[in-house]
């Protein structure tokens, strides 16, 4: 939220009014005026300044009205205790004993607002504009404060410039990232720290938006190098917008370093294209010493295989999925064949020599290697077979 909407919601907020003033019967009247002039009004009254320090504790304040001849303690004594409690709460001393010296002795003690009773109802119209004066500009400053507070606190950067694009403000999250001091920045322009091949697109962008009020891309996250102290680049995203101050027109930019995040995703895309580069290269070596390869799910039954033609085996991956590993081989070897799939699933690996029985019915000699895939799709283990022939070896 911007420091300009944060300010006007304060300002629409209720206003909580504490009179202390020791006759009820004018305490009570001036409530009732004063809330005539301003629904945001809520007025409470005590008749002693004790009486003030505990309605002070107990409910919310935004400004004291006070009287200054009181019985007990004088409304500068009320003001000093009741600064105590909070240090900056607007206090109006509203007394019908003005003199000089009553005003000297006010000003002195902190008073925000000195004001003289009079006859008639014209006083209490001139006593709301001072509350509604001192609040307002009370909660901007408390705004102003809070938001000073965020800023100079924050993680990322914090930049403001105005509309000529001269460096306003920065936090010292954007003097770590850059290396520059505030004093280096502020009355730069944020050119100064782009790259020169960005600086004329900068300028046009804002000026286009500050002419029409339209933006040529979306001013959230945009990634846009600056130069650190040393004329490094250092990649960041940047969100800017649009606030008031003091009825200026300011950009507020917040600036965060991606340039991380952006080696980690290159390193991530190297990394995924060496690995297919990796998977080819295994694939070609792969097909160039194994002349059979299969996956079998749990039950041994075919899912995959390597043999999509039929020109080493005779069946075609359209005949072979679904057929049981033990179908691959003479009948006498099928206990041999199930017995190493069990163990290839209790142990996650396996070697066998067998009679491979091609579609023609011919029987190759075949050494198979096994080993355990996790398929996540399915979530289970699926059995993965490496087939040899070798008959060239033993001939």
């Amino acid at each position: 939220m911007s420091e300009k909407r944060l300010v006007e919601q304060s300002l629409s907020e209720s206003i909580h009014i504490l009179h202390v003033d020791d006759e009820p019967d004018f305490a009570e009247l001036a409530a009732t005026f004063i809330q005539r002039t301003d629904d945001r009004f809520d007025v409470i009254t005590a008749t002693s300044a004790e009486e003030g320090i505990e309605q002070l504790s107990s409910n919310p304040v935004d400004c004291i009205v006070s009287d200054y001849d009181m019985p007990q303690k004088n409304g500068i004594e009320f003001l000093k205790e009741a600064r105590q409690q909070r240090e900056h709460i607007p206090f109006i001393l509203f007394t019908g004993k003005g003199s000089e010296e009553v005003a000297s002795k006010a000003i002195s003690a902190g008073v925000s607002d000195y004001l003289q009773k009079e006859t008639g109802t014209e006083q209490y119209k001139i006593l709301a504009n001072r509350i509604k004066n001192l609040v307002e500009q009370h909660r901007a400053e408390q705004t102003r404060v809070w938001l000073d507070a965020i800023i100079t606190n924050s993680n990322d950067g914090i930049i403001m410039m105005d509309t000529d694009s001269m460096i306003r403000l920065v936090n010292p999250a954007v003097e770590e990232l850059f290396g520059y001091s505030s004093e280096d920045l502020i009355g730069q322009s944020l050119a100064h720290i782009m790259p020169p091949r960005y600086r004329d697109n900068h300028f046009q962008a804002v000026a286009r938006y500050l002419n029409t009020g339209k933006q040529n891309l979306d001013w959230n996250a945009i990634e846009l190098p600056f130069l650190d102290s040393s004329g490094n680049e250092v990649l960041t995203s940047v969100s800017f917008s649009e606030i008031t101050e003091y009825g200026d027109r300011r950009l507020f930019g917040i600036i965060r370093d991606i340039s991380n995040r952006v080696q980690i995703e290159d390193e991530l895309r190297e990394s995924k294209e060496k690995l297919e580069r990796n998977k080819t290269l295994n694939e070609v070596v792969l097909n160039s010493v194994i002349d059979l390869y299969w996956i079998l799910d749990s039950e041994g039954y075919v899912l995959d295989w390597s043999d999509e033609s039929g020109e080493t085996t005779g069946y075609t991956a359209e005949t072979a999925v679904g057929m049981h590993a033990t179908e691959f081989f003479p009948q006498r070897n099928h206990d041999l064949i199930s017995q190493k799939i069990e163990e290839l699933r209790k142990t996650g690996s396996m070697t066998v020599e067998a009679e491979f029985q091609i579609r023609d019915g011919e029987c190759v000699p075949y050494r198979f290697d096994g080993t355990v895939l996790e398929d996540h799709d399915v979530n289970e283990n699926c059995l993965c077979g490496f087939g040899q022939d070798l008959s060239a070896f033993r001939s």
